[in-house]
């Protein structure tokens, strides 16, 4: 480390640079308007913290960091033409640049320029002239260096942040932003709220935070399109803090729009959880409020009543894709959960969720008739046929019923069983359907004689055929008159 005394020349140099021009009167004009000084000054300041040993020297100095301010400040509110605005913006590039530089050195320097360089950094946030020029992503830039790896300023900074900032403010800075803006933003707020719980809660219940997150989901579909996207990798580790802290029900109610269920953003939060929860290691967690949220708040109360009107009434919206497309996520979210966990799968089972799910398949078969090549696809004005519906719920109810002979009593007494045998038919709308089917068919029949004398009443009326039954491990026998099912053998 540099000792007091070192480096005083090239630090005097520095400090004289800012003054002669920038700080003194009329010099700045002479700047911004005359391209061979500011290519001086711009070469001029950049030759001297490029040294590791320089940069700390220069740091710890707080008369630095205050004619770095001031020389922002100044910058920032200088009067000028129209026409010689990009100038003005440059030059604040470069000197946010240098501090940049200068804040690598570490904590003892971030310590000190706090003060002075916090309040700029956020003032360019507010300045729509320095936006239009993308100044945004260098005042995010400096911010994401004035608190990496620093807790005592993290915190302070972050405070101050969402203190400043109203949610008006954050959307009209975000709305400069280019994909590189993302990135500062989302690598400044993932350093903050993983740091720790308390600040994330803090971040989170802010208009600053909630707005900061929205305008981030708006993003997300375009960023998924390409693969490998660092801000979608990004966004991924931020959104799974979240989800890991019990925050995503008010992220996704945050979402909500009038009249619009569901919003872009709360598909796009169910496409992110759908991701994270087909992790063994994530869905396998204790997380019943969740699991409540899902089934409950979003299944039950939101998505179901909107499908059951839909089918009924024959409508076809533009929401109505929107609407298959979350409740296809719902469902396979809750797949995962009850799948790699059975604490979730009797949790949900306790919702009452085997009821609900075949009642929804039931109206389903009713009212969506199957697409084979020789049906043809949906003519076009016809209604939405929610396509994967049909067999996520057959996969759901094989999940819950396997090895559990209560689960396959509530199927048969909510007259499940008619409509999951018909789905022992190719439908193009539900991609291998059948087989799906004949595998719920095998859980149902499993160890249950209950639903092997109701099937088996069924086959006698060539209700379900005997082709289906076979490929479930069970074929039909009569004995003293009646029609049984029995296991064959192996």
């Amino acid at each position: 480390m540099a000792e007091a005394g070192e480096y005083q020349v090239e630090i005097d140099n520095i400090v004289q640079l800012l003054d002669e021009n920038i700080l003194q009167e009329n010099h700045l004009e002479d700047l911004l308007s005359n391209e061979s000084a500011f290519q001086q000054f711009s070469s001029g300041l950049y030759s001297y913290p490029l040294n590791e040993r320089i940069r700390p020297a220069v740091g710890r100095r707080s008369f630095v960091w205050q004619r770095l301010a001031k020389c922002m400040q100044k910058v920032r509110n200088s009067h000028i033409l129209e026409k010689n605005q990009a100038r003005q913006a440059q030059c604040m590039r470069v000197l946010i640049s240098y501090s940049m530089n200068l804040l690598a050195a570490g904590d003892e320097v971030q310590r000190v320029a706090v003060t002075y360089i916090q309040p700029e950094l956020f003032s360019v946030l507010t300045d729509d002239v320095l936006l239009k020029f993308n100044l945004g992503m260098n005042s995010m830039r400096g911010l994401v260096n004035l608190t990496a790896g620093n807790r005592t300023v993290r915190e302070q900074v972050m405070s101050d942040f969402i203190s400043y900032f109203s949610s008006s403010l954050v959307k009209n800075f975000m709305a400069s932003f280019d994909h590189d803006g993302y990135s500062a933003v989302l690598i400044f707020v993932i350093g903050i709220v993983q740091q720790s719980e308390s600040i994330e809660n803090t971040f989170m219940k802010s208009e600053c935070g909630r707005q900061i997150v929205l305008d981030l989901l708006v993003q997300v579909d375009d960023w998924m399109e390409s693969k490998g996207d660092q801000n979608f990798e990004l966004m991924y580790s931020l959104m799974t803090v979240f989800i890991q802290h019990d925050w995503f029900p008010d992220i996704f109610n945050s979402c909500a729009i009038l009249d619009e269920w569901p919003s872009e953003s709360q598909v796009t939060c169910m496409k992110i959880l759908d991701g994270y929860l087909s992790s063994p290691r994530n869905a396998d967690t204790n997380c019943h409020d969740l699991c409540q949220f899902l089934y409950t708040h979003l299944f039950t109360d939101s998505c179901k009543p909107l499908i059951i009107q839909t089918m009924t009434f024959k409508i076809n919206s533009e929401l109505t894709e929107r609407l298959s497309a979350i409740t296809i996520l719902i469902l396979e979210s809750i797949n995962s959960l009850i799948t790699l966990s059975a604490r979730q799968r009797d949790f949900f089972i306790q919702l009452g969720c085997i009821t609900e799910f075949v009642d929804l398949l039931k109206r389903a078969d009713k009212l969506i008739p199957r697409r084979t090549l020789k049906s043809g696809l949906n003519a076009e004005g016809v209604f939405f046929e929610f396509p994967l519906l049909k067999r996520q719920l057959v996969v759901l109810l094989t999940g819950l019923t396997v090895k559990n002979p209560a689960g396959q009593d509530l199927v048969r007494k909510a007259g499940g069983l008619n409509a999951i045998l018909s789905q022992t038919n190719i439908d193009n709308n539900n991609p291998f359907i059948r087989e799906h089917s004949i595998l719920l068919i095998k859980a149902l029949l499993e160890n249950n004689a209950a639903n092997q004398e109701f099937v088996a009443a069924l086959e006698a009326k060539e209700v379900v055929t005997s082709d289906a039954l076979e490929q479930a491990g069970y074929e039909t026998s009569i004995v003293d008159g009646k029609v049984s099912l029995k296991r064959i053998s192996q």
